[in-house]
């Protein structure tokens, strides 16, 4: 059976996608990592060379190349076939997505090339990021795709009908509901925000490991990937996966240019 590494920032990605994303590939282990602290949550900025303190980009980074490292000691790690690591874009970042991604190319890079390894070991090691590493963004987070499954806001803890903008695409996430927008520090683009004020609308509390997890486990792709031109960085990680895996996708679309450039000849990781 394929092993599939998912390296998460987030605890209901942790305790969910591994399930979620079986029910798309019944066939596969999924095998969760973390959560590990996101990079995304300050606006994301290029690093300077010489600093001191290890960046959660770097973290990061070190987890996917430990993933692939050839010399890989844990077992379930030695066995992987792939490694994600699936990070929110979170509103700070929403205009610049590619500045994300080129950061964490960047750390792996960087990791790479400071490792005490001979010249033959580190060209294995990017060899293999290029083949089973990945960097992919939920748009601007996870929540946003609980709002294209009705049964999803249900088990997050809430029965009331969401006021969305129409026609929007989820990954550009608008909430048009007055009692929510009237609130202090409501933003109409934040999902998360706008989940838990449904929650709380129904006397319950969004929390991410629990309701989160939940809503994520038996998530209704079908639902939320409908849109054929819509939610296409969350298409890109589900063709990323087929493809690497070596099935057909599992649903029609587009995919984000800027984390799905399979075959690339410039790429660091397998998807951009």
């Amino acid at each position: 059976m394929p092993k599939v590494v998912l390296i998460t920032t987030g605890k209901a990605e942790f305790c969910g996608l591994p399930a979620a994303l079986g029910r798309l590939f019944p066939d596969v282990d999924f095998i969760p990592e973390g959560p590990v602290d996101s990079f995304t949550t300050a606006r994301v900025v290029p690093l300077p060379t010489d600093r001191k303190i290890e960046a959660n980009v770097d973290k990061l980074a070190a987890r996917l190349v430990a993933a692939v490292n050839p010399g890989r000691k844990t077992k379930s790690q030695e066995r992987a076939d792939l490694a994600f690591v699936i990070e929110d874009l979170e509103l700070v970042n929403v205009d610049q997505p590619q500045v994300v991604v080129d950061t964490l190319r960047s750390a792996v890079q960087r990791h790479v090339d400071k490792l005490p390894w001979n010249l033959k070991r580190k060209e294995e090691t990017h060899e293999r990021l290029r083949e089973r590493g990945s960097f992919h963004l939920f748009m601007p987070m996870l929540e946003t795709y609980f709002f294209g499954d009705p049964a999803a806001l249900q088990r997050a803890g809430t029965k009331q009908t969401p006021k969305l903008a129409a026609g929007v695409d989820l990954e550009a996430f608008e909430a048009i509901d007055s009692l929510f927008l009237s609130e202090p520090g409501a933003h109409a683009k934040h999902p998360k925000r706008y989940l838990a004020h449904l929650c709380q609308r129904d006397g319950n509390q969004y929390r991410e490991a629990h309701q989160g997890a939940a809503a994520l486990r038996d998530l209704d792709w079908s639902q939320v990937l409908a849109a054929l031109l819509h939610v296409q960085f969350l298409r890109a990680l589900i063709h990323d996966l087929a493809d690497g895996l070596g099935v057909p996708p599992p649903f029609a679309g587009n995919c984000s240019p800027i984390t799905f450039r399979l075959g690339h000849p410039n790429n660091t990781l397998r998807n951009l």
